[in-house]
């Protein structure tokens, strides 16, 4: 007879208590298949953790899902707006220093503030559609796998 008690579970993980352990609150997760970095077994990893680190790691962890259902017309607004801004801020800028980092500012999302427009536009448009994507496929794997 086992002692585990289910909080979740899914092919691919097993979250639970154990209800020997006599530390009260204390949870477990056990990772199962490949791709794991490290694991007790070949096949599967379980880990203890102490009721106040996984009180401080779930205060702390929550996952950001914003653009999960933002449509391509707000995404693409946004990004209109942030550009518009962005290049705002870079013309009125009087400090030729100060000016320059402002053009660096964003350019992981929207490239250089010295690029044209409609370039910064469509590059943020599709950083934004991309995170929207991952964020969608972080909620499609949650509805697999089922509280209890």
């Amino acid at each position: 007879m086992s002692t585990r008690s289910s909080i979740a579970y899914a092919e691919d993980f097993h979250f639970f208590h154990d209800l020997v352990d006599d530390e009260e609150g204390a949870v477990y997760l056990q990772l199962r298949g490949s791709g794991l970095d490290f694991s007790a077994s070949p096949d599967s990893i379980t880990i203890r953790i102490p009721p106040a680190v996984w009180e401080t790691i779930r205060g702390k962890a929550a996952v950001s899902l914003d653009f999960a259902t933002k449509t391509d017309e707000e995404i693409q607004a946004l990004v209109e707006t942030h550009v518009d801004e962005r290049l705002a801020e870079v013309a009125a800028e009087t400090n030729e220093r100060a000016r320059e980092w402002q053009k660096i500012a964003g350019s992981l999302v929207y490239g250089h503030a010295d690029d044209p427009r409609e370039e910064q536009v469509r590059q943020g448009v599709e950083h934004y559609k991309a995170k929207r994507a991952q964020q969608q496929a972080v909620i499609e794997r949650m509805a697999l796998h089922k509280a209890i």
